[in-house]
C-alpha cells in the first residue's frame, strides 16, 4: 500500500510505504489524511507544518498512461525503478459516456425541433414571418463532431483527474498513452491490396450510379431466396434508430422476403458498418492526443 505526500503548500512529494512515520504524523497531529477508506480513492497525507524544496528532491521517474479507447478507458501510474522494473501505484479502468452521447444528442435535437416549431407557429398566429435559420451543420462550420470532442475531453480530462488523486512532483512525470492506429478498410474488407489499388474502393459505385441500383447489381438478386424478379431495398439499421441511406446499409431482398424480414420472420445480420465504429473513433482521439 502507498500513501502519497503534500506538503503545506499543496506541493507533491514522492509516495511512502512507511507506515510508521505516517502513522507518527498523525499522532503527533502534524498532517491528516484525505481520501482512502470507504471512499476508495488514494490516500493522501496532507502534511501541516512540512514544505518540500524541488531543488532538493530525490531523483524518481513516473509514469501516466492511458490505454485509449472507446466505451472503457484504462489508465496507470507507475514509477521506473533502479532495476529498470516498473512498480504500478495505482490502475483501473474508466467507463466512458460515450457511446450515450448519440441518443443524448437525438433527445436534445427532439426538444429543439419542438421549440422551433412551437416558436414558427407562434410568429405566424402574429401574423409575422418566421427567420430564417440555417441548419446545424451550416453554423457549426468546420469543428469537430460532438463524439469526437466528448472522446478527446475524456481522455484529457483523466489526465487531470489523476494529478489531482495521486499527487507526484510535475516535473518527474512523463504522461503518455496507447497510440493506435486501425486500418478499417482491411478489417471492413479484408487484406487491401498494396499501392494505388488501396485507392480503389472496393464498394465502389460506377459514375452517376444510383445508390438503389448499384445494391440490386451488387447483391444480384435477393440476398435469402436469390429470387431476380420483383426486387427491393431493404436498410438494414432503420432509419429511425440512426440507419444511413449508404449502400452499406441496404441489401437486396424480393418482395416476399421483405414482407418476411419486417415481420420479423427472417432476421438479417446488420453489417453497415457501425460495428468499427469504436475503432473509428479510437483513430481519431489518437490522432488528436498525438
Amino acid at each position: 500500500m502507498f500513501v502519497f505526500v503534500m506538503d503545506q503548500y499543496g506541493r507533491p512529494g514522492h509516495p511512502t510505504r512507511r507506515m510508521d512515520w505516517v502513522r507518527k504524523q498523525l499522532k503527533r497531529k502534524r498532517g491528516k489524511i484525505v481520501g482512502g477508506g470507504i471512499s476508495r480513492k488514494p490516500a493522501v497525507l496532507v502534511l501541516r507544518e512540512q514544505s518540500f524544496d524541488r531543488r532538493k528532491t530525490v531523483k524518481r521517474r513516473f509514469f501516466v498512461t492511458l490505454d485509449t479507447g472507446f466505451r472503457n478507458i484504462g489508465y496507470a501510474v507507475t514509477e521506473l525503478l533502479a532495476d529498470s522494473t516498473l512498480r504500478v501505484l495505482l490502475k483501473g479502468t474508466l467507463t466512458a459516456r460515450t457511446p450515450e452521447l448519440r441518443g443524448l444528442m437525438d433527445e436534445r435535437k427532439m426538444y429543439r425541433r419542438s421549440r422551433r416549431y412551437h416558436r414558427r407557429a407562434n410568429v405566424k398566429k402574429k401574423g409575422q414571418t418566421p427567420k430564417h435559420r440555417p441548419p446545424r451543420y451550416e453554423s457549426r462550420g468546420k469543428r469537430d463532431s460532438v463524439t469526437l470532442q466528448h472522446g478527446l475531453e475524456t481522455h484529457r480530462n483523466l489526465y487531470a483527474r489523476l494529478a489531482r488523486l495521486v499527487p507526484l512532483p510535475d516535473h518527474q512525470v512523463t504522461r503518455g498513452f496507447e497510440s493506435v492506429s486501425f486500418d478499417l478498410r482491411a478489417l471492413a474488407h479484408g487484406r487491401p491490396r498494396t499501392g494505388s489499388g488501396y485507392q480503389v474502393s472496393p464498394v465502389g459505385k460506377a459514375t452517376g450510379e444510383k445508390t438503389h441500383a448499384f445494391v440490386v447489381r451488387r447483391d444480384d438478386g435477393c440476398v435469402v431466396c436469390g429470387s431476380k424478379e420483383h426486387l427491393h431495398t431493404h436498410h438494414l439499421r432503420k432509419r429511425s434508430n440512426a440507419g444511413s441511406n449508404r449502400a452499406g446499409n441496404q441489401v437486396t431482398l424480393c418482395e416476399d422476403c421483405h414482407a418476411d424480414v419486417h415481420a420479423g420472420l427472417i432476421e438479417l445480420p446488420i453489417t453497415d458498418g457501425a460495428q468499427w465504429r469504436d475503432a473509428s473513433m479510437v483513430n481519431a482521439v489518437c490522432g488528436k492526443l498525438r
